[in-house]
């Protein structure tokens, strides 16, 4: 019961931050027969952005939640949409590639339009890095007031910008490195406790992973970032 894990995480003086993964990665609800209508055709779990209904459902299930949350746990004052790997099972990356039928535009003012949902109740909305100054750009109409917490550029060239680039950008960073990803399902490979406590071992938050050769399990390079008010540890 969230309610319960809430309790017990002031107790500890902990703060619950809740992620609500959109547009993409909502294969739990879309997989349904009930919503699949709103899913983007070929994706494994991604809301279809050209349809008005889809953009409506996915709008008005994150504000059930954020006004639940608000409502409900009063040290919550953070809210992660997510907004990562759009278009997931089609192409990674997907937008601005030769298939996609969804524009970096529209990407965009969706994560602007679920920013404001979380605003609006006062709380600071988030995202991870995937599409923030996406394709080598070095600014974005993303707002300046979203916390992007960046987690990988994937490969060495990819279409997902570096974290040099998007703090520039002006964005306040948040170190959320794929290297301290666990899931506990996965017991033999780079999301396993094992692997994950090791690299803990090492963890400095002023270093952002920034892959330059190799991919997500091998890469070890950083771009390191010191910049007190633009870093929070987590």
């Amino acid at each position: 019961d969230m309610k319960q894990i809430i309790a017990y995480a002031n107790k500890k003086g902990i703060e619950i931050v809740p992620l609500l993964n959109m547009p993409g990665h909502m294969d739990g609800l879309l997989s349904s027969s009930l919503f699949s209508q709103y899913k983007l055709s070929g994706s494994e779990g991604s809301l279809d952005l050209n349809n008005s209904y889809a953009v409506d459902f996915g709008k008005a299930l994150l504000k059930l939640y954020v006004d639940w949350f608000r409502a409900n746990s009063a040290t919550t004052m953070h809210f992660n949409f997510g907004a990562d790997e759009y278009g997931q099972g089609i192409r990674n990356p997907y937008i601005e590639s030769s298939v996609a039928n969804v524009t970096y535009d529209q990407l965009v003012s969706y994560m602007n339009d679920c920013a404001k949902i979380i605003e609006d109740k006062s709380m600071t909305a988030r995202c991870f890095n995937d599409f923030v100054c996406y394709n080598k750009r070095t600014s974005c109409d993303l707002y300046k007031t979203v916390q992007v917490c960046y987690w990988s550029n994937q490969w060495n060239g990819s279409e997902y910008n570096t974290p040099d680039v998007i703090k520039n950008a002006g964005y306040k960073m948040i170190n959320t490195s794929q290297k301290w990803y666990f899931v506990p399902s996965k017991g033999g490979n780079e999301y396993s406790k094992n692997t994950v406590l090791s690299n803990f071992s090492t963890f400095d938050v002023t270093k952002f992973q920034n892959i330059k050769s190799g991919d997500n399990s091998t890469s070890t390079t950083y771009t390191e970032i010191k910049d007190a008010s633009g870093i929070i540890s987590t």
